[in-house]
């Protein structure tokens, strides 16, 4: 297991509880999605495993080390590129990176389709190329884990769509585990191999649920996949509107 939580918990200063006793845990390259209305405390637990939001009760273990403690194999993308302005698209994707790689950061460029572009400044570039040049960055330092906070959810739908493929094809070369925080169902189900239903304030883990996928290859069009976002609609008591 790559990632245990097991009871977690985070309460702000404030008296406010994002999520409350969260138990899960990941297998080595599954892709998860921590699927569930606002404000249930999804991109809290994501900060949580990462080390960036570091008073949590309970238990959050990456590679068998707590997670206040473990950063070195993990990778994270937000919403926003976060791209610093002041330097070039290659500089970017090296930015933080202990050990400078220029052969390697060249090649993650290129995987991202932004060869040509690599002097290129943030400013210069569309906001799905700026998220491409974050993934490539994410993936400098070779993590066994990656975590994803809605890194689509701000791009219009058909650069989201070529974006969720690349996610699919950079995942394929190198099976890093995924924990992709997302408000879309339709996403989550595309991308994911399980997913973790969270509801309520704070939020409770409500439902795990296997993707299940005919002749278990990834489709838009996937009957199985209409009949799981049915089921998920129903866990998060959201009723489809009838026109």
């Amino acid at each position: 297991m790559l990632v245990k939580v097991k009871k977690a918990s985070r309460k702000f200063e404030n008296g406010n509880v994002a999520f409350k006793d969260i138990s899960f845990s990941t297998k080595e390259g599954e892709i998860i999605g921590l699927l569930g209305t606002s404000g249930c405390g999804k991109s809290t637990i994501l900060r949580s495993i990462s080390g960036l939001d570091q008073s949590y009760d309970g238990s959050i273990l990456v590679e068998n080390c707590e997670a206040r403690e473990c950063k070195e194999t993990i990778g994270f993308m937000f919403q926003e590129p976060r791209l610093m302005p002041w330097l070039t698209v290659i500089e970017n994707v090296q930015f933080g990176s202990k050990n400078v790689q220029h052969q390697k950061a060249e090649i993650l460029v290129e995987q991202v389709g932004l060869k040509g572009f690599e002097k290129n400044y943030p400013k210069e570039l569309s906001g799905g190329m700026a998220q491409r040049a974050a993934i490539a960055r994410a993936l400098m330092t070779s993590p066994r884990l990656l975590l994803l906070d809605e890194p689509f959810s701000a791009l219009d739908a058909f650069t989201k769509i070529q974006l969720q493929d690349l996610l699919l094809s950079v995942w394929e070369k190198n099976k890093a585990t995924m924990l992709l925080v997302t408000h879309d169902i339709d996403e989550a189900l595309y991308l994911c191999d399980r997913l973790l239903v969270f509801r309520g304030q704070p939020g409770e883990l409500c439902e795990e649920i296997k993707v299940k996928r005919k002749d278990n290859k990834r489709s838009r069009g996937d009957e199985n996949l209409l009949k799981q976002k049915e089921q998920i609609l129903s866990l998060l008591n959201v009723e489809r509107s009838i026109t």
